[in-house]
């Protein structure tokens, strides 16, 4: 019987804005990861944020870029 649950073919550490945008266009193309994170939970408070030109394209070409330039 077939696992209903994709096995992770790529592990990624950490859940940063990389990690997190690795796995979303991974996910794109049909492809399971798993994520590890260090700490054990998210930051609940307010931080800075900055992204370079490149790291804008990439999110626009994930289709995020409009709702994060929302926030």
């Amino acid at each position: 019987m077939e696992d209903p649950v994709p096995k992770p073919k790529v592990i990624i550490i950490g859940a940063g804005i990389a990690g997190l945008t690795l796995s979303l266009l991974l996910a794109k193309h049909h492809i399971p990861s798993l994520i590890f994170e260090a700490r054990p939970q998210s930051h609940t408070q307010g931080g800075t944020l900055a992204l370079a030109p490149n790291a804008l394209r990439v999110l626009d070409h994930c289709g995020v870029y409009e709702q994060i330039r929302a926030l």
